[in-house]
């Protein structure tokens, strides 16, 4: 084996576990994560809403100040675009929680911006 191919294995194994940190940073025990049965991962997944008076109703669930339980929904959508200096495509993702984010993430801590209470128009993007 050669001199550079261990650097490249190496550097290989440091982004295989960079990546198994990443990925598990936010695991703690006492958070779930919900996903349909046939979704390979969690942005892939797609449980109606319809489920949520079900998944509220659920046994064990931590609860919050008001004695809610904690459930949060999230949706993500990619969004397709250009841009403005030379027409290319591009696209970016759009991440959208509902109320209970802090609750549920109690570690959040803010640096700048806000959390926006409510979406009030829809994406000028088309």
């Amino acid at each position: 084996m050669r001199l550079q191919d261990i650097g490249v294995l190496v550097s290989m194994l440091a982004m295989v576990v960079g990546a198994r940190r990443e990925a598990f940073a936010n695991v703690r025990p006492e958070r779930i994560l919900l996903i349909s049965a046939d979704a390979p991962s969690p942005v892939q997944s797609n449980i109606p809403k319809e489920s949520l008076p079900l998944i509220r109703d659920l046994p064990g669930l931590k609860r919050n100040a008001k004695g809610e339980p904690i459930v949060v929904l999230e949706a993500l959508g990619a969004v397709r675009a250009r841009y403005r200096s030379d027409g290319h495509p591009t696209s970016y993702i759009v991440h959208g929680v509902t109320a209970g984010l802090t609750d549920y993430l109690v570690d959040l801590h803010l640096t700048s911006g806000r959390l926006f209470r409510l979406l009030l128009f829809a994406s000028p993007c088309h």
